[in-house]
Formats: structure tokens, C-alpha cells, sequence
């Protein structure tokens, strides 16, 4: 039978958002482009189109709203439309210019470059530049009006932790383009998933324009479903099975189900038609949507299934070569940040460079294979050419949701760059401090990490991703050398418990001979005693003689017995040390397996602790414990975290890091709140003591505070930003009742600013040098600093003036403490610690049992007891002690104090003992 194969157009667009060519396919949103066209009517001139991925936003807005207007739907506005798609991307103000100069009205002249280079200049430094070029050519644009469309507005979060400066300049040109236009129609619509809604507040005004103009994307119901699955079919003549229609909405599921609908009902289209139909059927769903291999214990089709079997499919068609290109050209065009994962474009050029420059046709091919037409799963589509600079985008994110092979990647690559992070940090320790080589169970992760390197990646190209130009060679220099010295150790350990069982064994051997020697001798002995007690009934002489020899067999008994004991014990210690090397084996396995299958590395751990229950099996079951009974783990920091604190009430968590970044986490689910960013270096962080300010402080050199800010704690809005000036601050705390944050500077002054209005209140002047340390009294009313090699002074917290000043000392003061009732001060430095009366400014003791060693710094705290009574300090030289407040008293009633203590005056022995008597009893 001959195979007719139809030429219908495909009635769907598959897995790729519509366009505005696609608007007569686009059925089902109807009634939702009249709501957004009411709002444009009604001069809403900013639209947040939010919801889900999957939910329709970009088709909505492309195929939607954007042809009816072209339409005339809005002809009652009095002007025509001029419409203009972008996206943030990795330059929001370059890709804006870029698509506005496709229309010629908007180059100067005919130089295209230059007309952009100038555009792009003004939107960055003027809000309004958008309004006044529009204005400017008003007479060219007649009575047109601007529509921006910022599509996948979501990418101008990643894009800020690069550039703050440019990604704010964006925000506020379009912003003001709405706000301030004027009688120049200016209209801005953004499309964003609504799980980045969060992160809208890092923006000013950007909260407050969303919430005036959200449109939420409902979700489909079911006769919208259904006109969007047989309304397509019908303007080409074609049909689909009507019971069909029921099943494959009611096996719609979970998120992506607009763009998983699309792509499976364009390849059972295909089906169709390959197989001479112009109707859809069960047998299509069937085939299209079948479980894959992977999915065990799976018998009906469902529609989640057409993407992956349709993406895998694909994939077992490419070479092995090809397959391994695809392994890293995937994962390269995904960012994956606070444990989401965001599209990221690459140009050709920049995924050749990936792979190698070798790979190009490898590449091409692979991108070419996913781009075609009927598969869509990569952009431009097949009818578009490429070139080294064109942008390579997957269609929809649902492919790294849908496909196994894509999402086992994208996990993969997630756990490689955190070991890349955790060896570059380690390298850079051991590149401070000359010591923290890996030990035996890093040192086998980072091979492992180092052959995955090899295996799924160039190197070096892949490390600059995430670590920027850092030298991939000097991480495996560090690996490689850490693994040598783990070797050495473990050749010499063997090396040790082979000499250690060759002992043992020779001991046994010598132990057993000896026996075997006793033994035979005892033998013979006992016959002779034998032959002796026979004797003796001949003679009592030789009866004497056998009862010696008797005797000295008897000795040799025991002393054989002896050595089998000796033998015994030599054979179980050697026994035990086998035993001891088995579990030791299991236990190295199982740290290794801990952080990969934690399951079988308890598994692991417990067979060891069935042969041997040392105290390293001990050690690895209780961290395994551990890691299995704790709460969360609160992810999302790209480098370690500086601190961590909880909530006053207990109910959030904040965290800081050398990311850049704060982060308030909810104590009980452990998820992400807000990101509080904006910082140009590594972060610290504390909560106000009420807990509804968050204070921040940043630097780029460690202990020098360049920048603070205060946010909201409930919404992780910034409020201020505390700006003393170009010097560096030291020190940053809140005031007991944290409506007050004392700064100090490098500028020898102290800061105290108004945190409920970001206001400066005082500026305390008087220390010649850097204010290194300030200290609040419990009560707030007085404050100490403290100043190099200077001085230390009390101030009134209130009014700011000077009290006492402290000079009665030497070296540098370290740290400082006020006694609970903020009557008395504890300041100390390397090997003294001064006890000082608040309100008169008097030392009135100098604490110094502290010894002094090799010139390091002694004395490392003190602190007050909860009742004022009693001072602990805590040193270098490995002790700590307990002082009682009472050394403060008056020299003569610590002398009486004293005398009672020990009860009885000096002896007339000890006085002559000691060669005072003389000069005892003339002073008496």
C-alpha cells in the first residue's frame, strides 16, 4: 500500500512562546486580552504580567494583546501603535537600544552604530532620555504610541548582582518613561515569573508600579483548554478525536501544562500526518506520550512524557562525540541561583569556546538537531541563519523541567561548580596560611571532581563561569600535591602496620617454638621422673633424685603453658589490627559516599561498627546522625557565610556572606524569604534588637566598613543607606532600643545615625586616630571608644559630649566590656586589663596574672558575670580566670580581707626563716 503523506501547515506552534504572526493560531486567552487592553484604555501605562513558568505570560502578550492593537481594538485611544520586544538579558540598556534602532526613525543619520552607542549613553545617566528622543521625534512618529515590551523581565535580577549601576538605570528609564511622559504616549508591559516577585523590593518604585498594574495570568479553564486544542485544527480542515480532547485535559498536571500541551499536540499532528491522517486519534497520544525506559512502573501515556521522549529521541540519534557536546552546551545556557534555575543565552561563539574551538561543527550539529522544525526545543528556529554572535536560547524552561537527561545535568554541574567553590577556597587558605592540604577523604573527592573535569567540560573554560579568569591549573596543582602527601602518609602508615605484623608475627613464631620446645621437655622430664619413681623402691637415694627431676619438669610445664598464653595474645592482637584495617577500609568508602548516597554510606559505617567499634567509626556515624537529623540547610550563598543569627522572636534566620549578600530565611520551613543585595563586597549582618531592621555592612578590605545599610526586616526592603563618606568604618551596632546605630570611622570620629530615618543625629570628635572599638552601656546612656595607641573615652549617648578619658595605660587596646548594670568597664589590651568606675572616669584596678609569651597577644576577653561581682578572662597561655569585683575595694580592706583569709600572722621560725625578723619588730 502506498504511504500518502499530507502537506497541511502545522496548526501549532509546539514548544517555543507565540508570536504576533502566530495570532491566528492563538486561541482560549480571549477574555484576557480584554482585561489587558481595559487596562491600557484606562492609562495604566505600566502592566506586571505575572504568573507561573508555563502559564502563557510571553504568548499572551506576543500573540495577544500586541495584534489587536495592531488591529484597532484601542482605536478609541486616537493613536496608532509602535511596539517594540526586548529582554534584559546580559545588557538590558544595549538589547533596548538595539531593538528600538531597528526602526529607522530612531538612528540620527545612517550610522546605526553610533545612533546606539549615543542612546544607550543618555539612558544611562537620564531617566527621562526615553520621553525627550521620543518627543524629538515626535513629528516622525505622528500619532503613534511607544509600547516596550520587556519579556523575561526576571533576568534583570541576575543581571544586577553583575552590573547594580546599569540594571538601576533600566529600572528607572522605564519607570519615569511612564510616570513623566507627559502628553508622549508611553506604555511599558513586563512579563515575569511570579516566583521572582520577591525580588522586585532590591528595586525603588518597582514594588509599587507592579502593584498598580499586576495582571496575575489566570489559569485555563476547561472549554478554554479545549478551544485551544481543536480551534487550530479547524481553520485547516482537520479534526481530532472529541473523547481524546477529554483525556488529555484531564492528564493535564502541575506547572508547564500550556507549553507541554503545545509540544505534544504538534507531534502527534506530525504522527498524524506521517501516517496519512488529518485527524488526531488515541493511537497519536499513544505513541507521542508513552512512558519513557526511565520511568519505571509507568503503563499509561501521559502528556508530561512528549517532551522527554521527544528531547531523548534526539539525543540517541547524535554520535558519542555529539552526545558529550550536548552534556555541556545544555547546562551552559541555564543559570541556577537560590536554588532556581533561569534561562541564560550564549552566543555561538561563547558555546565553541565551551566545548573547544575544535568542536565547532559538533556544535552546530547538536544545536541544529534541537532547533529543527516539528522539535523547537532550542532558538533562533531553523529558518533563522546563525552566526558566531547570534544569542542561543532554549524555547521554554519546561525543557529542563521535562527532560530527564537535562535535569540530571543541570544537577550534576550544580554540584561540580560547589566543589569548584570549595577547592578554590581551599586553595586560597592554604595560599594564606602555608598549611590546609586536603586530608585522605577531600583528597579522594577532589580526583574524582578532577576526572568528571576531564570527562564532561574543558577545564579551564568552565572554571572562568563560575570563578571568572581564575587559573583552573593552580586548583589541580593544589588537588595534585594534596593527594601526594596523602599518599606518603598512607605509604608510611602501611609501611608502619606491616612492621608492626611482621613483629607480631616473629613474637608468635618464637612464642610457639619456645612452647613446642617447653613442651617436649617436659615430656622427656616426666618420663625420667617416672623412671626415678621406680627407682625408688630400690633406694631411697634415687628416690630423692627423681623427686628433683620431677620438680624442675613441673617448672617447665608452667613456663610452657606461659609462652601459649603469650602466643595466644600475640595472635588476637594481630587478629585485631586486621580487623581495625577492614573497618578503616569501609569507614574511608563511606566518607566518601556520605555527601554523594548518604544511604549506603551508613550502611557502610555499620558494617564497620559490627568488626570494630574505634573511635573513628564512632566519630563517622555520629556526623552521619547528625546530618541526618538536622532541620534545613538554608542554600542559596554562592561563598561561605560570615554569620548567621536568629530572629529576636525565632521566627527568621539572617545570614551573610563574601557573596555580597543577606539573606532572611523562615525558621520553621527553612526556605528563602529575601535576598538583600546591593552590596559591592563580602557582607556582615545584624538584626535590630526589636527584630524589624535588618542592619548591613560590606568591605573590600577585612575589618574596614565601606558601606551600611538598614532594611526592612518583613519585607526585605532597603530603607537607608548610611553614608559617612569616603572613609572606611570599623565598627557597626544598634542601640538597645535599635532606633539608634552607632558607627565608628576611620576618620577618628563616631556616627550616630537615626535608623528610622537613615538621618545623621551627632558626630563624636575628639580621638586623634582611628576609632577602632565602641562599646554601648546596657542601658544606651553612655558610650566607650577606643583609639589606637591613644586613649579611651566615655561619652553621653544622649547629647554627645565627652565624659572621661582614659590615658593611663600602654599598647593597644583590644576589646572593651560595660558590668550589667553599666556602672563599671572592663578595657584591655595584650596583657593588661583595666577595671574602670563609669561615672567618676577613675581606673580603679589593673588586672596582670596573665604571663606574657614569645610577644603575642595575651589577654584575648574578658566578661562580667550576670550579677557585676565576678570577671572571667581568658588567654593564650591556655587558662582562664575567675576575678572577684571585690580587688576594687580599698587597699585597707583588702589588706584586712586578706589577713582574715589566711587567719594567723607570721611565725617567729618563718621570720627568721626568711631574714625579716629584724625589720618586723623594728617597724612594730
Amino acid at each position: 500500500m502506498k504511504r500518502i503523506t499530507l502537506t497541511l501547515p502545522a496548526p501549532y506552534v509546539g514548544l517555543r512562546p507565540f508570536e504576533e504572526k502566530d495570532a491566528l493560531l492563538f486561541f482560549g486567552r480571549e477574555a484576557h486580552v480584554r482585561d489587558l487592553l481595559a487596562k491600557l484604555e484606562h492609562q495604566q501605562r505600566f502592566i506586571a504580567v505575572i504568573g507561573a513558568s508555563g502559564s502563557g505570560k510571553s504568548s499572551l502578550v506576543r500573540a495577544g494583546l500586541i495584534p489587536a492593537l495592531h488591529r484597532g481594538a484601542l482605536a478609541s485611544a486616537g493613536y496608532r501603535w509602535n511596539v517594540h520586544i526586548t529582554k534584559p538579558g546580559d545588557a538590558p540598556l544595549h538589547n533596548l537600544v538595539e531593538k528600538l534602532t531597528e526602526d529607522q526613525r530612531w538612528i540620527d543619520g545612517d550610522d546605526r552604530t553610533a545612533s546606539m552607542a549615543s542612546l544607550r549613553a543618555q539612558f544611562a545617566i537620564n531617566p527621562l532620555a526615553l520621553v525627550e528622543q521620543y518627543q524629538r521625534r515626535a513629528a516622525l512618529f505622528n500619532v503613534e504610541a511607544l509600547l516596550l515590551v520587556v519579556d523575561q523581565f526576571e533576568e534583570i535580577f541576575r543581571y544586577r548582582q553583575q552590573n547594580v549601576d546599569e540594571a538601576e538605570a533600566f529600572i528607572k528609564l522605564l519607570l519615569r518613561s511612564v510616570s513623566e511622559s507627559g502628553q508622549v504616549p508611553v506604555y511599558v508591559v513586563i512579563t515575569m515569573r511570579s516566583d521572582f516577585l520577591g525580588n522586585c523590593v532590591t528595586f525603588f518604585g518597582l514594588p509599587e508600579a507592579i502593584n498598580s498594574g499586576l495582571y496575575l495570568t489566570p489559569r485555563l479553564r476547561p472549554e478554554q483548554l479545549k478551544s485551544i486544542i481543536a480551534s487550530p485544527l479547524a481553520l485547516i480542515g482537520s479534526d481530532i478525536d472529541p473523547v481524546l480532547v477529554n483525556r488529555l485535559i484531564n492528564t493535564l498536571e502541575g506547572g508547564d501544562e500550556l507549553p507541554v500541551l503545545e509540544h505534544a499536540l504538534l507531534r502527534m499532528w506530525n504522527h498524524a500526518k506521517d501516517k496519512g491522517r488529518n485527524r488526531i486519534e488515541a493511537q497519536d497520544f499513544a505513541v507521542i506520550c508513552k512512558p519513557p525506559a526511565t520511568n519505571e512502573g509507568e503503563a499509561m501515556p501521559k502528556l508530561a512524557f512528549a517532551i522527554d521522549n521527544h528531547a531523548s529521541e534526539i539525543y540517541n540519534q547524535l554520535t558519542p562525540q555529539q552526545q558529550a557536546i550536548a552534556r555541556q552546551v545544555f547546562p551552559a545556557l541555564v543559570e541556577r541561583r537560590e536554588s532556581r534555575d533561569v534561562r541564560r543565552p550564549q552566543t555561538l561563539q561563547q558555546l565553541i569556546e565551551l566545548t573547544g574551538d575544535s568542536n565547532r561543527d559538533s556544535v552546530l550539529t547538536v544545536i541544529n538537531a534541537y532547533r529543527k522544525e516539528g522539535a523547537g526545543f532550542l532558538l533562533p528556529p531553523a529558518t533563522e541563519t546563525i552566526t558566531e554572535e547570534t544569542l542561543i536560547d532554549i524555547s521554554h524552561e519546561s525543557l529542563f523541567r521535562q527532560w530527564h537527561l537535562y535535569k540530571k545535568w543541570l544537577d550534576e554541574e550544580a554540584l561540580d561548580a560547589a566543589e569548584l567553590k570549595e577547592w578554590h577556597y581551599r586553595l586560597e587558605r592554604h595560599q594564606q596560611t602555608g598549611s590546609g592540604w586536603l586530608d585522605e577523604n577531600d583528597s579522594h573527592r577532589a580526583l574524582q571532581w578532577l576526572e568528571r573535569m576531564n570527562k564532561y567540560y574543558v577545564p579551564q573554560q568552565w572554571v572562568t563561569r563560575y570563578l571568572g579568569q581564575h587559573d583552573f591549573q593552580s586548583i589541580k596543582t593544589f588537588i595534585e600535591n594534596s593527594h601526594r602527601i596523602v599518599q606518603k602518609k598512607q605509604q608510611a602508615e602501611t609501611e608502619r602496620l606491616e612492621a608492626e605484623a611482621a613483629l607480631q608475627r616473629q613474637l608468635a613464631e618464637h612464642a610457639e617454638k619456645e612452647k613446642l620446645q617447653a613442651e617436649a621437655f617436659a615430656k622427656s622430664s616426666r618420663i625420667k621422673s617416672y623412671w626415678a619413681i621406680g627407682a625408688a623402691l630400690v633406694a631411697i637415694l634415687f628416690s630423692v633424685i627423681s623427686f628433683g627431676f620431677w620438680q624442675h619438669a613441673e617448672q617447665e610445664r608452667i613456663r610452657a603453658d606461659g609462652e601459649k598464653d603469650h602466643a595466644t595474645q600475640a595472635k588476637n592482637h594481630a587478629e585485631k589490627l586486621a580487623r581495625s584495617g577492614h573497618a578503616n577500609a569501609l569507614i574511608s568508602t563511606a566518607e566518601n559516599l556520605k555527601l554523594v548516597t548518604p544511604d549506603q554510606s551508613i550502611l557502610l559505617g555499620l558494617a564497620a561498627w559490627k568488626i570494630d567499634n574505634s573511635a573513628k567509626v564512632e566519630s563517622h556515624l555520629l556526623s552521619v546522625f547528625t546530618a541526618y537529623t538536622f532541620q534545613a540547610s538554608l542554600r542559596g550563598h554562592n561563598y561561605e557565610i560570615n554569620d548567621a543569627q536568629f530572629s529576636p522572636d525565632g521566627k527568621t534566620i539572617l545570614t551573610s556572606s563574601r557573596d555580597k549578600t543577606a539573606r532572611l530565611w523562615d525558621t520553621v520551613s527553612g526556605k528563602l524569604m529575601y535576598v538583600l543585595q546591593g552590596n559591592d563586597a563580602g557582607v556582615s549582618a545584624q538584626f535590630s534588637p526589636d527584630g524589624k531592621t535588618v542592619l548591613t555592612y560590606s568591605s573590600k578590605n577585612r575589618g574596614h566598613v565601606k558601606t551600611t545599610r538598614l532594611w526592612n526586616a518583613s519585607s526585605g526592603q532597603l530603607l537607608y543607606v548610611l553614608n559617612g563618606g569616603e572613609e572606611h568604618f570599623w565598627d557597626v551596632q544598634f542601640f538597645p532600643d535599635g532606633k539608634t546605630v552607632l558607627v565608628s570611622s576611620k576618620d577618628n570620629t563616631v556616627h550616630l545615625w537615626d535608623a528610622t530615618s537613615g538621618n545623621l543625629l551627632n558626630v563624636l570628635q575628639g580621638h586623634k586616630k582611628n576609632v577602632s572599638g565602641v562599646k554601648l552601656s546596657p542601658d544606651g546612656k553612655t558610650i566607650l571608644t577606643w583609639s589606637g595607641h591613644e586613649t579611651a573615652r566615655l561619652w553621653d549617648a544622649v547629647s554627645g559630649k565627652p565624659l572621661h578619658v582614659l590615658q593611663d595605660h600602654e599598647g593597644f587596646f583590644e576589646d572593651a566590656q560595660f558590668s550589667p548594670d553599666g556602672k563599671l568597664a572592663l578595657i584591655w589590651n595584650y596583657d593588661k586589663i583595666f577595671y574602670w568606675d563609669v561615672a567618676s572616669g577613675k581606673p580603679l584596678h589593673v588586672m596582670q596574672d596573665h604571663e606574657k609569651k614569645n610577644h603575642q597577644r595575651i589577654v584575648l576577653g574578658a566578661q562580667f558575670f550576670l550579677d557585676g561581682g565576678t570577671i572571667l578572662t581568658w588567654s593564650f597561655e591556655n587558662i582562664a580566670r575567675l576575678w572577684s569585683c571585690d580587688v576594687c575595694r580599698p587597699i585597707e580592706e583588702i589588706a584586712a580581707e586578706l589577713k582574715r583569709r589566711v587567719g594567723r600572722d607570721l611565725t617567729d621560725e618563718e621570720r627568721r626563716r626568711f631574714g625579716v625578723a629584724d625589720i618586723i619588730a623594728q617597724e612594730q
